[in-house]
C-alpha cells in the first residue's frame, strides 16, 4: 500500500475491479455512469479507519481494489490483494461475444490463402513444363543436365532476390500496417500476392518470375505484421499466444489437407491455371476483408462484456506511449526480439529444403519435398503446426498461473530450445523412423518458439507499433537467412549435413541465451 501525508479530517473509499479498473457500486455490480458518483464512496472519520475498512473489503472481495481519497478527492493510498493481482482472469468467453472469433476466421482464411500461394510458387519451380517455358523451350524438349544446371543457377538469383525483398518488406510493410491499420494493411498484403499470382501467368522468363515472387514476398511480410496486430487488438494477452498458434496451425493443416489439389491442377490442366484461380480468389478475399473488418470500438452491436474482456489487461501507460518508427531502435526489447529471429529463421527456411534431401539419403525410396504429396513430410508439417498451438497454449497457462506475461513466454521458449537439442543427433543416426521423430519434435519446438516471439511483440510494445516491431524483427531473421545462404553452402560442402543439423539443434538455445536479458518490460537502453 502506498500513501502520503494528509491533514484532511474525512476520507472516502472508492472501490474498483482490480484487473480491469471498472468502478463498482457497493453491491459489486458494474457502475452505471448515469448514477450519482457519491454512491461509490464510504465516508470514514480517519485515515486509520479508512485503511481498516479498505483492508476488510479487499479480504472479503480479493478481486476489488480500494482507493482511499481525502476530502479533496486526492488519492492517499491504494489497498489491493497482491495474490489476486498476480493471476489474470481465466479463459472466460463472454456469452454471445463472438465478434473476435469472426476476426479469427478472417485471419484463418488469410493464412490459408498464403500457404496455398506459397505452395503453388514452390511447386511450379520443380515443374518441368514451367522450366521449359521459363527457358523458352519447346513443350517436349529434353531438359539435359546443362540446361537444368543453368536453370538452377538462375534460381539462385531468385532466392537471393526473395531474401532481400523479405528484409526490405519487413521494414516497409510493418511500418505501413501501423500507419494505415489492420484493415488496409491486411487487404493490401492479400491483394499483393493475388496480383503476384496473376502476373506470374503473364511472364515467360526468369526475370519476370523474380519480380512476381518479390511482390509475393512483400505481401507475405505484411501478412504476418497485420495478423499479429489483429490478434493484439482483438484478444487479451491471456489468449494471444494460443490464438496465434491456432491461426498458423489451422491455416497450414487445411493447406496440407488439400495438398494434392495444387499439383493436380498444375499437372492435369496447365501450370498457369492454378495461378489464375488462386489470384482471383485472393483478390476476392482482400475485398471481403476490406468490407467487413473493423476494430473492436468500431464493431457494430459488440457487447459491452466482450469489449470489456478484450480490453481487460489494457495498460494505460503503454497505450498512451507515443514513439516514432525510428525511436523503436532505442528499445532493447526490439533488439532482443531481433536476435530471437536472426538465429532461428534460417533454420525454419532451410529445413524445408534440407530435410527432404537428408531423409532421401537415409532411405532411397523416400521421395518427399515441401511441394509433393508425401505422407511423411506432410506429417512433419502437421506435427510442427500442432506444436505451435500447444506451446502457445502452454505460455498462456504459465501466464495465468504467474501473472508475468514476459517471463511466461520466455520460459516456454526455453523449453522449446531444449526440445530442439536432440536434432543434433540426426546426422549420426541410421534409423529413418527415429530421424523423422527427432525432426518432428524440433520443428514443433521451432514453431512454438516463433508463435511466442510474435506474441511477445504484442505483449511488450503498444498496439500502435506492433506491426512495425514484427516487421523489423522479421527483417533481422531475413538477414540471418541471407548470411546462411552464402555461408551455409560452403559449410555444407565441407561438413555435409552436420553443419545444418548443428544449427538446427542449437539455434534456439543460442538465441535465448543472447536475447532473453534484453526482452523485459518496455524501457530504453
Amino acid at each position: 500500500m502506498e500513501s502520503r501525508n494528509t491533514n484532511e479530517k474525512s476520507f472516502l473509499l472508492l472501490q474498483t475491479e482490480a484487473r480491469t479498473g471498472h468502478i463498482l457500486k457497493k453491491d459489486q455490480s458494474p457502475y452505471n455512469f448515469s448514477e450519482s458518483e457519491e454512491a461509490l464512496f464510504t465516508v470514514c472519520d480517519s485515515l486509520d479507519e479508512a485503511r481498516k475498512r479498505a483492508t476488510d473489503l479487499v479480504r472479503k472481495h480479493p478481486s476489488v481494489e480500494v482507493k482511499i481519497l481525502n476530502a479533496n478527492r486526492e488519492e492517499v493510498a491504494i489497498v489491493r490483494d497482491k495474490k489476486s493481482l498476480q493471476k489474470p482472469s481465466s479463459f472466460a468467453i463472454p456469452k454471445n461475444g463472438t465478434h473476435r472469433w469472426n476476426k479469427f476466421l478472417m485471419a484463418i482464411f488469410a493464412m490459408l490463402a498464403f500457404f496455398i500461394v506459397q505452395k503453388l510458387l514452390g511447386y511450379t519451380i520443380i515443374n518441368e513444363v514451367f522450366q521449359r517455358d521459363m527457358m523458352d523451350m519447346a513443350d517436349k524438349a529434353l531438359l539435359n543436365p546443362q540446361i537444368q544446371q543453368h536453370f538452377t543457377e538462375q534460381m539462385q538469383d531468385l532466392v537471393f532476390a526473395v531474401i532481400v525483398a523479405s528484409m526490405l518488406g519487413g521494414l516497409l510493410m510493418g511500418w505501413l500496417t501501423d500507419r494505415v491499420g489492420v484493415r488496409h494493411g491486411l487487404t493490401l498484403s492479400i491483394a499483393l500476392w493475388g496480383l503476384s499470382s496473376l502476373t506470374q501467368t503473364l511472364t515467360s522468363s526468369i526475370r519476370g518470375t523474380i519480380i512476381s515472387r518479390c511482390v509475393f514476398t512483400l505481401g507475405e511480410s505484411g501478412l504476418f505484421s497485420a495478423v499479429v496486430k489483429l490478434v493484439s487488438i482483438w484478444f487479451p494477452k491471456l489468449e494471444r499466444a494460443w490464438v496465434l498458434g491456432a491461426l498458423m496451425a489451422l491455416g497450414s493443416v487445411l493447406f496440407v489437407a488439400m495438398a494434392w489439389l495444387v499439383p493436380w491442377l498444375a499437372t492435369a490442366i496447365n501450370w498457369r491455371f492454378p495461378y489464375i484461380l488462386i489470384g482471383l480468389a485472393s483478390l476476392g478475399l482482400a475485398f471481403l476483408i476490406f468490407i467487413f473488418y473493423c476494430n473492436p470500438h468500431e464493431q457494430p452491436e459488440i457487447l459491452a462484456t466482450e469489449l470489456q474482456y478484450i480490453q481487460s489487461d489494457k495498460d494505460a501507460r503503454q497505450a498512451d506511449l507515443k514513439m516514432t518508427w525510428g525511436q523503436l531502435f532505442a528499445y532493447k526489447q526490439l533488439w532482443g526480439l531481433g536476435i530471437f529471429q536472426f538465429f532461428t529463421q534460417p533454420v525454419q527456411v532451410f529445413a524445408l529444403l534440407t530435410l527432404p534431401l537428408f531423409l532421401q539419403s537415409q532411405q532411397a525410396d523416400f521421395q518427399g519435398s515441401p511441394y509433393n504429396f508425401n505422407p511423411v513430410f506432410l506429417g512433419l508439417f502437421i506435427f510442427a503446426d500442432l506444436g505451435g498451438f500447444f506451446f502457445g497454449w502452454l505460455s498462456s497457462q504459465f501466464y495465468q498461473n504467474s501473472g508475468n506475461v514476459v517471463n511466461a513466454r520466455k520460459t516456454v521458449m526455453l523449453i522449446c530450445a531444449v526440445l530442439a537439442l536432440p536434432a543434433l543427433a540426426i546426422p549420426f543416426l541410421n534409423d529413418f523412423t527415429v530421424s523423422v521423430a527427432l525432426a518432428a519434435l524440433a520443428l514443433a519446438a521451432y514453431q512454438g518458439w516463433l508463435v511466442n516471439v510474435y506474441t511477445l511483440a504484442s505483449d511488450i510494445f503498444p498496439k500502435n507499433r506492433v506491426g512495425s516491431v514484427v516487421g523489423i524483427s522479421s527483417s533481422f531473421g531475413a538477414l540471418g537467412v541471407l548470411i546462411w545462404f552464402f555461408v551455409g553452402k560452403n559449410l555444407q560442402i565441407t561438413f555435409g549435413y552436420q553443419a545444418f543439423f548443428i544449427l538446427f539443434g542449437v539455434a534456439c538455445l543460442v538465441a535465448w541465451l543472447l536475447g532473453t536479458a534484453l526482452v523485459s518490460k518496455l524501457k530504453r537502453f
